[in-house]
């Protein structure tokens, strides 16, 4: 096995050890608030992350430099589309979250 796909591998295990926690604890935050409160606070932790973490990648000077120059341009379709995948998101979360309030953690897993 060579060391990209060791890297992918463990990124994974990490994604899913990360997904199968959140359910616990998405579980216990629907004992203390409503669903659409928990996943207010869940999403500006995650905002608060990405952008401290896009800083630290200019910083380091990591930015893509080999992103298409004209994917910027059509700032329409860009907006048009993260709309639509902002709603469908947030449909998804909300349903998840409403759903882990209603049940017991391995149900909802």
């Amino acid at each position: 096995m060579d060391k990209k796909q060791l890297r992918n591998t463990l990124l994974l295990v990490c994604g899913a050890f990360i997904w199968g926690t959140a359910f616990v604890a998405q579980s216990v935050g629907s004992d203390y608030m409503g669903p659409y409160t928990f996943l207010a606070g869940r999403s500006w932790l995650a905002c608060a992350f990405l952008l401290g973490l896009m800083a630290v990648l200019r910083k380091m000077g990591r930015t893509n430099t080999a992103a298409e120059p004209g994917f910027w341009q059509n700032k329409k379709v860009l907006v048009k589309g993260g709309i639509f995948c902002g709603a469908a998101l947030f449909a998804a979360s909300a349903a998840q979250q409403m759903g882990i309030g209603t049940t017991s953690t391995a149900k909802a897993g």
